[in-house]
Parts: structure tokens; sequence; C-alpha cells
């Protein structure tokens, strides 16, 4: 949630990711200088403070990135991009953008000037923070007041504070720390009001979620802020959900639920229920077939998508979708396209929904962008907006949907080995190896894409790895970095 974090953050943040992506253990200073064209003063400056705040934030010693400020170089453990994440969640907590949008979620406005002093900040630099979150919500619609309420519309101000809390909450501990005791003791009881009807069992990421969910809801109904029954976004199903066998007992809960805080006029009480309903089963809470009950507006938006999918992969392999496979698609799309309809209305600038600029399988990834650029193209948006917000759902979507024979292109694999019982132990630790699509040749007129040998060889036309003995971690891992490129440029190939 990158968008959360001050100026000073962000920059440290973008740092450590830049590091972090380098197919390298180790860096000189003068890299970094370069790549964010920064004197080496800051440069040593931002990464002193890196180290300390890994300190800071109990990051342990031998995960953590090192600076030598001497010798000027920079050190990591690669495969340690979890120390990204570590410190984005603790420069998020600590965010003055996050305490702004607490505090704007209750009905109690408090003045600047006074919040600062909260905070135990200059007044200058609240007046500074607010503007630069209210420049970032801009797209959204919703805004930080001078008052330090949240304005704009209720459903783009709940989900954004569901998916905010929601990714930083991990225990019931943490949610002291976002809601006051009232607010948690009346979530206690709709939770187990929730659970005791036998809506759904929930693990506990689900239960913590819920959790949120429910908070948020509260707050924001005790300040007498409730959904606009006119907004397609709160009418995504149509009332056969409450004649749903699977689906009938959650919403007269949600319903039930709502009712106990606001009493309200049965469509707006449709309403809050249709857009709890969206929300939880978007986040896989609450279980159940979507598309037997969307609205026009929600089928509307699932063909689109649908109609993008197939007109790339009709661009990538030359034939049509195969209809075997439409059943399917809609179990698999419709979680994305709900999410789709709703953080469409939720355009602050954020990177927090991007995929890594790495992944084992970038023929999807390839196939998730292009799909999202029709998306965006049919729905007016910006193809990078769509992206940043949209790429994991779709991604983890097609994951699922489209055959790894049809992705995957074959990788050819020689093994030259005069250890036959090393050879066949090799074999089996590639052809285990999920990602990837390889073929083992032996004909010696056929040109392998790589060739795996226990001795140096010669060869101009294929990449070579010399294994002696069972490859390490790291050698595993170069093998499987260069397949897939090797992978990557046949599918180019091939779609282009």
């Amino acid at each position: 949630m990158e968008w959360l974090l001050g100026k000073r953050e962000h920059q440290k943040l973008q740092v450590v990711r830049f590091l972090y992506q380098q197919n390298k253990t180790s860096v000189p200073l003068i890299e970094v200088e370069r790549h964010f064209n920064v004197s080496k003063y800051m440069a040593k400056t931002l990464l002193t403070e890196i180290v300390a705040d890994e300190t800071r934030f109990g990051i342990v010693n031998t995960a953590a990135l090192k600076f030598e400020d001497k010798g000027g170089m920079i050190s990591w453990t690669p495969g340690y991009q979890v120390n990204i994440m570590r410190l984005e969640y603790f420069y998020t907590i600590e965010s003055h953008a996050l305490a702004m949008l607490i505090r704007g979620m209750s009905d109690s406005p408090i003045s600047a000037a006074t919040f600062a002093d909260q905070l135990d900040i200059a007044g200058n630099h609240l007046v500074a923070d607010r503007t630069l979150l209210n420049d970032r919500l801009a797209g959204s619609g919703v805004s930080v007041s001078s008052n330090m309420q949240l304005v704009g519309s209720e459903s783009t101000i709940r989900i954004m504070m569901y998916r905010v809390l929601a990714d930083i909450v991990e225990t019931e501990a943490d949610l002291t720390r976002y809601f006051p005791e009232q607010i948690l003791s009346l979530t206690r009881q709709t939770v187990a009001f929730f659970e005791g009807n036998h809506v759904v069992s929930l693990n506990n990421v689900q239960r913590m979620r819920l959790f949120v969910f429910l908070g948020v809801s509260i707050t924001r109904l005790q300040s007498s802020q409730t959904i606009d029954r006119n907004e397609a976004i709160s009418n995504i199903f149509e009332s056969t959900i409450e004649h749903d066998d699977e689906l009938k007992m959650p919403y007269r809960t949600l319903r039930a639920i709502v009712l106990r805080y606001r009493r309200l006029m049965p469509e707006c009480l449709d309403a809050e229920a249709n857009f709890a309903m969206g929300v939880l089963m978007t986040d896989a809470i609450l279980h159940g077939n979507m598309m037997n009950h969307a609205t026009p507006a929600l089928r509307e938006m699932y063909n689109v998508v649908f109609q993008s999918v197939q007109t790339t992969y009709r661009e990538f392999f030359k034939e049509e979708l195969p209809e075997s496979q439409n059943s399917s698609w809609p179990l698999l799309l419709i979680q994305p396209v709900v999410v789709l309809m709703f953080l469409r209305r939720i355009n602050y600038q954020a990177e927090d929904g991007m995929a890594t600029g790495h992944t084992l399988y970038p023929t999807y990834k390839l196939f998730t962008q292009k799909v999202l650029r029709h998306v965006g193209l049919a729905f007016d948006e910006q193809t990078d907006t769509i992206l940043r917000r949209m790429e994991i759902d779709f991604y983890n979507a097609f994951l699922q949907a489209l055959p790894r024979e049809k992705m995957l292109p074959t990788i050819r694999v020689r093994l030259d080995y005069q250890d036959n019982l090393l050879a066949q132990h090799i074999q089996r630790m590639i052809m285990t190896t999920e990602m990837l699509n390889v073929v083992f040749v032996t004909d010696e007129a056929e040109t392998p894409d790589i060739v795996i040998a226990d001795r140096l060889t010669m060869s101009d036309e294929t990449t070579l790895f010399v294994w002696p003995s069972s490859p390490s971690f790291a050698e595993y891992d170069i093998f499987l970095h260069t397949a897939t490129k090797k992978m990557m440029a046949i599918f180019e190939t091939q779609i282009y």
C-alpha cells in the first residue's frame, strides 16, 4: 500500500525493491545513486535509514539488507523479498495517511491542529500529508476534509477502508489500533451472531477479514452513513438471491445485522445487504454462484471481460476459445469481475494490487496484460490503471482456467551424463517442476534448447549447465530463470 506512505518512506521502499529485484547479492552504492539520480550523500542516508528501520522493525539480521559505509557496498540475501512486504507493512501502520483515514472513518470531527498535536508532528507537516493523500485519492472522488472527515461515495469509502485494514490486521489484538473498544465489542457480538447462525465455517484469516469488514460497516452505520441504493455497485444481485439455498442464510443474516444498527427503508436495506454480499463473496468469505443472481449491470461487465478473454485467446493462438470450457469460465471470472466493478470506483493511485515484475509464469502474465488492455479500452480506462489495480486477480484466475500445455511452450533439454543414476535423478527433478513443459531429447540430430552435463562441452547453439552432482538451490534457481526466459521467447515467437 505504497499510496499511504510519505515521500521519504516511499523512496526507501523503492530502493529496497530495486535491490531485491537484481539477479545479484550485492551492488556498489553508486548503482543506487545512478538509478535514482540522487547524490552520494542522499544514497548513503537512505541506506543507513533502511538498515536502522530493519533493526527497529525486528527483521531477522541474516535476512536483512546490509550496508558498509566505508566500502560503499550493499548486500542482501537473495529470495528474501518478504522483507519488502515487511518494510511496507511497518511503514504503512506508522504513516500519517493511515492515521487520517482511521480518524476520518468515524463521525468525530477534529481540527488539523489538534490532530497534529495528537500525532506529535508539526501542523504544516500534517497539512502537507493531507494534501498528498487527497492528490492520491482524487480519482476516487473521496477526500479527507479539513476537520479530518472522509467525504465522498460511501461504497468507495467502505471498500477502501476494508481493503486497507484487511491487509494490515493479522490478529484480533491488531484491531485495537484502528477501532475503539465500543465498536470492537459490537463487532465481536456481530461476528458471534454471524457464526452462530451457521452462515459459514471460517478459518482464522477469513474471520479477521470479517471482523474488519463488520467493524468498518458498524462504524459507518453508527455515523449515519449508508450505501446509496441508486449506485450500481450496491445492486449487483437480483432479489432471487433470497431464495438461493446456499446464499439465502448469509443474505438474511447480513440484513439482520444492518437492522441492529440502523432502521432503514426496505430498498436501502437491500442496498446494504447487496453491497455486503458482493464484498464478502469477492473476498471468498462467502461462497456461491454469483452469476445465477447477477443484475444486468454485472452481467454486462462479465460479458465485456469474457469477450476480452476470447479476443486475446484468438490473437494468441489463431483459434477460438474451446466451447468445452465455457461452463467453467463464469465460476473463475466472476470474482475478479466483481472486484473490477468495485475497484473502477476506487481509482486512488496505488500499486498494491500489481503483480511482481518477475514471475514463474510469464506467458500467463502476458496473456493477463493483453486481456486487461482490451478491458481498459472497453471501459475507457487507462491500461496502467487497470493493470495496477487488477493484474493479480485476473492472473490467478487464468492460472486456473488456461491449460499448461497450451500456455507453456515446450523446452527441449538434453542430459549428457556418464552416470545414469544421476541423470535419472536430475530428470525427475525437472519433470516435477510444475512451471516448465520439458521434453528430453536424445537424438543427436535434434538441437536442444538447454544441455545439462557433468562436464564441460562446447556448443554455440545451446545453453549449457554443468552439474557434476545434484544442483544446489542457487544453481537450480538459475536454471529455472534461464528456462523461463527461453520459454517466453518461444511463446512470443509463436504469437507475434
